[in-house]
């Protein structure tokens, strides 16, 4: 397979998880966020278990697994229960930020904060205010929940990390699992109804089937044939994919300035992910 190759699997990835965001938003006016996460966990363990039910006999993967479904399992929590009262396209450029923040929970490792880490803070920052704080009103409490979120999808990669040699699939499968299983005890407190649940049928597999298995898999697969600098751009896209189906297919509507917010944030997203000192030697 050639690098072309790998670059539209993960551009691939990045309209599937764009997509996602819109099934997330359908969802949440009829099931409440745990009910949510729980099916869709377990619809991604069961899709990935035909693929690795040889890897999730090591007991790494199950140490690993646990680690990171615990953690994902509060992260997707607080994103989808932002979801509920933010569009798809903030939803999508606020989680993005996460990738901003790894550098920084980076230094419980070792690493050093860079100038050009502050930089895309400030960068971040004055995007965050034009997507959400020109009227007056500040972040929502739903921004606030989806920008939590995105601190936790950083500690999430963290954990990913930490576990970078245990078998990819397994490791996804079981935090799956993992987090679909203690969304169970939360189910009584939301006490979900099929009718709802049945309503909601398709953009709950869409989530669970593309988002978390397949979307998860043509990472792995794209990620082998493409530089991680080169990997950057087209994951990236996800939160670009998730403005323009909120657009298209849920008519919701960003104003001038909030697209501009998008702009920013979009940019430091980026700028966080290139390594300058790499480009100026080539």
């Amino acid at each position: 397979m050639k690098q072309s190759h790998g670059i539209l699997l993960l551009v691939t990835c990045a309209v599937v998880w764009g997509l996602a965001f819109v099934a997330q938003s359908v969802s949440s006016g009829h099931i409440g966020p745990w009910t949510f996460n729980t099916i869709r966990f377990f619809l991604g363990f069961l899709t990935l278990l035909p693929l690795c039910w040889k890897e999730i006999a090591n007991k790494r993967v199950w140490i690993g697994g646990v680690c990171c479904g615990v953690v994902l399992c509060l992260a997707s929590y607080l994103q989808q229960k932002g979801i509920e009262t933010t569009v798809t396209g903030k939803a999508g450029f606020i989680t993005s930020l996460y990738l901003i923040i790894v550098p920084f929970l980076s230094i419980t490792t070792g690493k050093k904060v860079t100038t050009k880490n502050w930089l895309c803070v400030v960068l971040a920052l004055a995007g965050m205010y034009l997507l959400t704080g020109m009227e007056g009103g500040g972040l929502t409490k739903g921004e606030l929940l989806i920008l939590l979120s995105a601190f936790c999808f950083a500690a999430h990669i963290m954990v990913i990390d930490h576990f970078k040699e245990v078998p990819g699939i397994g490791l996804s499968a079981v935090q799956f699992l993992v987090a679909s299983v203690i969304g169970v005890f939360f189910l009584p407190k939301e006490a979900p109804r099929w009718e709802a649940i049945h309503s909601v049928l398709v953009p709950l597999l869409y989530a669970g089937i593309m988002s978390c298995a397949v979307a998860y898999t043509l990472q792995i697969i794209g990620q082998k044939y493409v530089e991680p600098a080169n990997a950057v751009l087209p994951l990236s896209l996800e939160s670009v994919f998730s403005a323009l189906f909120g657009f298209l297919i849920l008519g919701q509507k960003l104003s001038a300035h909030e697209i501009a917010g998008c702009a920013v944030v979009f940019s430091a997203v980026l700028l966080s992910q290139i390594d300058i000192r790499r480009q100026r030697n080539t």
